[in-house]
């Protein structure tokens, strides 16, 4: 976590105290489209249309989260 997300997890004053997921721009989450090979080929925007692209052409992503991966496939119309 950056400082900032440190200071509202550790505070008990803070509505943030001990909230997990507690993220911000700066210290997550992001957003990477990865290669198969485990190589990065987008990020960001970018990341999401190319995955919106293998899906709409018929192939498998795995979406990761916090607790594991969704595995996405199929045609989008």
């Amino acid at each position: 976590m950056c400082l900032l997300c440190r200071g509202e997890y550790e505070d008990p004053s803070n509505r943030r105290f001990h909230a997990q997921p507690n993220a911000c721009a700066e210290c997550g989450p992001h957003l990477e489209l990865w290669s198969p090979s485990g190589s990065t080929i987008a990020v960001g925007h970018e990341a999401m249309a190319g995955t919106v692209e293998a899906l709409r052409s018929g192939r498998i992503a795995a979406v990761k989260g916090i607790g594991g991966f969704h595995l996405m496939g199929g045609r989008i119309e």
